[in-house]
C-alpha cells in the first residue's frame, strides 16, 4: 500500500470515543487501538500459523535439514543425532549389527557441489529399522498438514518414510509410534526397482497390508515430494494426496485419496516423522530438508475474528 493510500485510510477511519477519566489511560487506548497498530499486531499473531511461515516450520520439526548435526554414525541405538533417535519401544528392532544403516554424511559426498549434510539409509540387513523425529514439545496434531522432503536414491537402493502417532502409550511401549494397526499414517516406500509405492493397511485388525504403486521415480538425482493429508480421527476416512515438486516450485499430482497404513484403528493424531529401512536388501537412500507444516484451521481464524470485532467496536 502506498504512503498516500495509508494516509487516506487513516483519515477515513473514525476516531474512537473514549470515556476514560484518566488522561494517560485515554492516550494509551488511542495509541494501541490505532488501525496500523492493530494490523501489525495481527500479522505478528498470525505469523506462526501461516502455512509458509518460517516460524511455523521451525516449530513443527527440528533438524529436518541435518546441517547442524555432526557427520558420523549417529543416530545409533543410544546416541541420537539431534532430534532423530530410536525410541525405547523400538530398540528391540534397532539393535544394529551395522551402525552404518543410519548416518549423517556431507551432501557433496554423493551429490557433488551440494552444501550441508544429509541423512543416509544404507542397509544390507533383512531386519526392520526405524529412526524417528517427534514434533517439538511432544505435540499431538490432528487436522490438515503438509510434509515436504527431498530425497536422493542411489540406483537399486530404496527406503521408506512415514508419518505416525503413538497410540500405544509411553515411548517405552513395544512398537509405540510404529504399530501398523493403530499408529501409522501416510507411508511411502521407494522400491529398489524404481517404483514409488504406498503401503495401505487392511480394514480388518492385523489384516495384510497391500502395496499400491503410485508411479516411478528417477535414480541418482534429487527429487522433492509433498504429502498433503488430513487426520480426521478413527473413522477410516484418513486420506492423503501425493505431489512431486517441480523445479519451478509448482506441484504435480501423483496420486490422491490414498488410505493410511493404519486403517483398522486409524490414527486420531500424529506426533512424529519416521524414516525406515524395511529389509529391502542392499539399499541406499538419502533424505534432506524434511519439513512438517500443520495447516491453519479454525484456530487460525480466531485472531482475524477478534480483529474484526475490535474494528467494529471502534466504528461505534
Amino acid at each position: 500500500m502506498s504512503r498516500a493510500a495509508v494516509t487516506s485510510f487513516r483519515r477515513q477511519w473514525p476516531q474512537p470515543k473514549c470515556s476514560f477519566p484518566n488522561r494517560q489511560l485515554r492516550n494509551l487506548k488511542m495509541h494501541y487501538l490505532q488501525p496500523t497498530t492493530l494490523i501489525v499486531a495481527m500479522c505478528l499473531w498470525l505469523a506462526p500459523i501461516l502455512p509458509d511461515s518460517p516460524m511455523c516450520r521451525a516449530q513443527a520439526i527440528l533438524d529436518g535439514d541435518f546441517d547442524s548435526l555432526p557427520v558420523g554414525t549417529a543416530p545409533d541405538n543410544d546416541v541420537p543425532a539431534g532430534a532423530w533417535h530410536f525410541t525405547q519401544g523400538l530398540r528391540f528392532v534397532n539393535e544394529l549389527d551395522d551402525p552404518e544403516v543410519f548416518t549423517i554424511v556431507p551432501t557433496d559426498s554423493f551429490s557433488p557441489g551440494s552444501l550441508g549434510n544429509s541423512l543416509r539409509i544404507n542397509g544390507a540387513e533383512s531386519a526392520l529399522h526405524h529412526v524417528t523425529n517427534r514434533l517439538v514439545d511432544d505435540q499431538r496434531f490432528s487436522g490438515e498438514y503438509t510434509l515436504r522432503f527431498d530425497t536422493y536414491v542411489v540406483s537399486g537402493g530404496g527406503g521408506s518414510i512415514y508419518i505416525a502417532g503413538n497410540h500405544r502409550g509411553g515411548e517405552e511401549i513395544h512398537d509405540g509410534g510404529a504399530n501398523h494397526n493403530t499408529d501409522r499414517g501416510p507411508q511411502l516406500v521407494f522400491e529398489p526397482d524404481g517404483r514409488l509405492s504406498a503401503t495401505v493397511g487392511s480394514t480388518a485388525p492385523n489384516g495384510p497390508a497391500t502395496s499400491r504403486t503410485l508411479g516411478e521415480y528417477e535414480f541418482d538425482e534429487w527429487l522433492t515430494y509433498e504429502i498433503r493429508g488430513n487426520v480426521v480421527g478413527n473413522n477410516g476416512a484418513n486420506r492423503f494426496d501425493l505431489y512431486a515438486v517441480l523445479d519451478s516450485g509448482e506441484l504435480s499430482e501423483i496420486a490422491s485419496n490414498i488410505p493410511f497404513r493404519s486403517r483398522a484403528l486409524a490414527p486420531e493424531y500424529i506426533d512424529r516423522v519416521t524414516l525406515a529401512h524395511f529389509g529391502l536388501g542392499n539399499t541406499e537412500q538419502y533424505f534432506d530438508n524434511i519439513r512438517f507444516v500443520p495447516e491453519p484451521t479454525s484456530f487460525g481464524l480466531l485472531p482475524l475474528a477478534l480483529f474484526c470485532l475490535i474494528a467494529r467496536l471502534l466504528r461505534k
